[in-house]
C-alpha cells in the first residue's frame, strides 16, 4: 500500500510482542527525500514504460520520467477478495496490520491475564484479605506484588509467546493462537520454539513440569476459599467441604476431556471474559457502593508508602472507564462471532458453566439469609 513511510517486516514480530512501537520500525521516506532535495509522489504505479523510461500512476496520467529505476514492489492482501466477516481477519501485508491485530486480539485477553494473576483467579485473594488485620500495609505489599509479577509474566510472557507464535506459524497462524487464550500460547506456541532449540526436549520438560506446579498452586489457593465458605457459612466439616469441591472439580476438568471445544470455551468465559467483568463490579462495588471515601482510607491505613491523591481518582473513575470500554469494544465487534459458535459441546459447556454461577448465587443467597436468620 503506498505510504510515506516504510516499514522494517523484520521487526515486525517485535512490534506484535509489543518490543517495538510502530515509529521504531519505519523510517520516513517522504521527509528523507525531501530533504535531500527530491520530490516525493505518494501513489501507485500501475504501468512502467521501459522504451520510454516513464512510469504511469494509477487515476493519473501524468507521465514520470526516470533515468535509472529500482521497484520495491512489497507485498499485499486485498481485503476485497476475502469474502464473509473480515473484521477479525488480518492480513501480513502492510505490516501496520500487526499492531491492528494487537489491538484487537490481546486486549481483552491482556486484561483477563492481569486481573487473574493478580487476584488469585475470581477474586480468591478477597477471601484472604479478609484474614488482614486492620492496620496492615496493603498499598507497599500489593505494588510489589503487582509490579513484580506482571512485569514477568505480563510483559516477558507477551513478548515471547506472541512474537514466538509470528515467527513460526505467520501472522494468519498467531492470530488464530493468540484469539483461542492462554492455552494455544502456552500448548501449541512455546513447544513450537523448543523443537528449534538445542537440548529442546529437556526444555520442553522443564516447561511442561513448571505449568504443572503452576496449575497445582493455583487449584490449592483457588480451592480454599470456597473450602473455607463451606465451613463458616453453611457449617460443613472440612471433609465434607472438600468432597463437595472435588466431585465440582471431577466433573469440570473431564468436561474438556469428553467434550469437543469446552477447554476453549471454559477459558474464554470463566478465565478471561468473566474476570473483566468481576473487576467491573469489584471496583463499582468497593468505590461507588461501599463508599470511595471509605475506601480510599482502607487502602491508606497502615500503609508503608504515601499513595498520591491522584490513584483516588483514578481508581473511582479511570479504571471503570477504561473497563467499560474494553467490554464495549469487544461486545460490538467480537461478540456476535463468539455467540455464532453452533457447536453442540460449545452449548453444553455454556450451559455447564452458567448452572455453576447460578449455584454460587444460591450459595451466597442461602449463607446471607442464614447469617441474617
Amino acid at each position: 500500500q503506498p505510504s510515506e513511510y516504510h516499514y522494517y517486516s523484520g521487526m515486525g514480530p517485535g512490534m506484535l510482542g509489543g518490543t517495538y512501537q510502530p515509529e521504531d520500525i519505519c523510517f520516513a521516506t517522504r521527509r528523507i527525500v525531501e530533504k535531500k532535495g527530491g520530490r516525493f509522489i505518494l501513489g501507485r504505479a500501475w504501468r512502467i514504460d521501459p522504451h520510454k523510461q516513464v512510469v504511469y500512476l494509477e487515476g493519473s496520467e501524468e507521465e514520470l520520467p526516470y533515468d535509472v529505476l529500482s521497484c520495491n514492489a512489497g507485498s499485499y492482501v486485498p481485503r476485497e477478495s476475502i469474502g464473509g466477516e473480515s473484521s477479525c481477519i488480518f492480513t501480513p501485508k502492510p505490516i501496520e496490520e500487526l499492531l491492528r491485530a494487537r489491538e484487537k486480539i490481546v486486549s481483552l485477553a491482556a486484561a483477563g491475564q492481569i486481573f487473574f494473576t493478580l487476584s488469585l483467579g475470581i477474586g480468591a485473594i478477597l477471601t484472604y484479605a479478609s484474614y488482614v488485620k486492620k492496620d496492615e500495609d496493603i498499598a507497599l505489599d500489593g505494588l510489589s506484588t503487582a509490579s513484580l509479577n506482571e512485569f514477568a509474566e505480563v510483559v516477558f510472557g507477551s513478548t515471547i509467546a506472541l512474537a514466538s507464535a509470528v515467527i513460526f506459524f505467520g501472522t494468519q497462524g498467531a492470530s488464530e493462537i493468540a484469539s483461542g487464550g492462554a492455552f494455544k500460547l502456552g500448548f501449541i506456541s512455546m513447544p513450537a520454539i523448543f523443537t528449534h532449540m538445542s537440548y529442546g526436549q529437556f526444555y520442553g520438560f522443564l516447561w511442561f513440569m513448571l505449568l504443572f506446579f503452576a496449575g497445582l498452586t493455583s487449584m490449592v489457593a483457588l480451592s480454599q476459599p470456597v473450602v473455607a465458605f463451606f465451613e463458616d457459612e453453611f457449617g460443613w466439616e472440612r471433609r465434607r467441604s472438600v468432597i463437595v469441591l472435588g466431585a465440582i472439580f471431577f466433573v469440570s476438568a473431564h468436561l474438556p476431556i469428553f467434550v469437543n471445544g469446552a477447554l476453549d470455551e471454559m477459558d474464554f468465559w470463566a478465565g478471561t471474559f468473566g474476570l473483566v467483568i468481576l473487576a467491573l463490579l469489584e471496583m463499582i462495588i468497593f468505590f461507588w457502593i461501599f463508599g470511595a471515601d471509605k475506601a480510599w482510607e482502607e487502602i491508606t491505613r497502615g500503609a508503608h508508602i504515601k499513595i498520591p491523591r491522584v490513584f483516588f481518582y483514578v481508581m473511582k473513575y479511570v479504571t471503570p472507564a477504561f473497563l467499560i470500554v474494553i467490554l464495549a469494544a469487544w461486545t460490538y465487534e467480537q461478540l456476535p462471532t463468539v455467540l455464532a459458535k453452533g457447536d453442540a459441546g460449545v452449548w453444553v459447556t455454556r450451559a455447564f458453566l452458567a448452572l455453576l454461577l447460578l449455584a454460587n448465587i444460591a450459595g451466597v443467597r442461602y449463607a446471607w439469609k442464614r447469617r441474617r436468620a
